[in-house]
């Protein structure tokens, strides 16, 4: 186990953080940059087909970008991605009691939201924006948890 020790030198406490360093699952796949060579709808996420264009879930990015309104900013999520590394984590908890939850602070992209509620996550939540967010995403309101934040310490509602 790693141990980690942060010393408060206003108040001349010291807090000592345990963390456990683990080890990805060996089925975990992890995603080569764009700039991997791959043959078109042959992989997981984003990477750049043999025809050098830069593709997300076998659909060209160009393709996806020349419909968005005047060319702005978006953002493209890989659906594949999202659901292998979901079922990644609800292997890992196999035969716990156990809930995988999806915290809505990490990004509360509507689509994004909804597709981790299909595959089963719950919801954590920091505030009642969240709580609403959440429910309009369609997250099961018995499989949410309520983090409270107070001045020393973080508990579990």
């Amino acid at each position: 186990m790693n141990v980690l020790q942060v010393q408060r030198s206003a108040t001349g406490r010291s807090i000592t953080v345990q963390a456990v360093a683990a080890e990805a699952p060996a089925d975990v796949q992890t995603i080569q940059p764009p700039t991997t060579q791959q043959p078109a709808a042959q992989s997981l996420g984003f990477y750049r087909g043999d025809d050098g264009y830069l593709y997300c879930d076998s659909v060209r990015v160009d393709d996806i970008r020349q419909q968005i309104p005047a060319a702005g900013p978006f953002y493209l999520y890989s659906k594949e991605v999202i659901t292998k590394n979901y079922k990644a984590y609800e292997a890992a908890l196999q035969g716990l009691d156990s809930i995988v939850g999806y915290a809505i602070k990490a990004n509360n992209n509507l689509l994004v939201m909804q597709h981790l509620q299909q595959l089963g996550s719950g919801a954590v939540l920091v505030s009642g924006n969240e709580l609403k967010l959440a429910v309009a995403a369609g997250f099961d309101t018995t499989r949410c948890s309520k983090w409270q934040l107070s001045q020393s310490k973080c508990k579990h509602t």
